[in-house]
């Protein structure tokens, strides 16, 4: 399973995202918007997203903090393979 991230420092939602990814032990890409703008607002353009966290899972938008917390708790409860 291949987790990509993109966040903002300024972002709580971005905040409590990478932290449940790190307390889980899940490898994560993470993409900063300070650090990479152009690539952030290009896959925001690409999926008309405009709200952060975006989480991508195999290169597919799962969505955002709520949705990361659900596919990590169906994870961990064995209702999901990876």
């Amino acid at each position: 399973m291949k987790v990509e991230i993109i966040t903002d420092d300024s972002n709580e939602h971005s905040q409590s995202a990478i932290e449940l990814l790190m307390d889980r032990n899940v490898l994560h890409t993470e993409i900063k918007m300070g650090d990479s703008p152009e690539q952030a607002f290009e896959i925001m353009r690409k999926y008309g997203w405009h709200t952060l966290p975006m989480v991508f899972v195999d290169g597919e938008p799962i969505g955002g903090l709520a949705e990361l917390q659900n596919m990590i708790e169906e994870i961990v409860s064995g209702r999901k393979n990876t």
